[in-house]
């Protein structure tokens, strides 16, 4: 599998999930959003997201995990420690 990182590219309407495809996920330049792994809140994407997107937030960061609608769109679908951090702030045991 190739690495998402270095072949793939940033887009609020991800292909990519941290477990799982969310869909046929074309043999060229897979998306992800950097939202379902990065929390360093001091990151941020070098320039405005223009993916074109109805919800796209513009501006991305190592916070936007944080934001609820990034949450309810991808809660459990984060990496691991991230759903586990998430679990934690919602109070539950993971």
């Amino acid at each position: 599998m190739r690495n998402i990182l270095v072949h793939g590219h940033f887009h609020i309407d991800t292909d990519i999930v941290w477990d799982a495809a969310t869909r046929d996920v074309p043999a060229i330049k897979p998306a992800v959003d950097y939202a379902l792994f990065t929390v360093q809140p001091d990151w941020a994407l070098e320039r405005p997201c223009r993916c074109g997107a109805p919800d796209c937030r513009r501006k991305i960061t190592g916070k936007d995990w944080r934001l609820p609608r990034v949450k309810e769109r991808y809660h459990p679908h984060f990496s691991p420690f991230m759903n586990r951090r998430i679990d934690r702030l919602r109070g539950r045991r993971s």
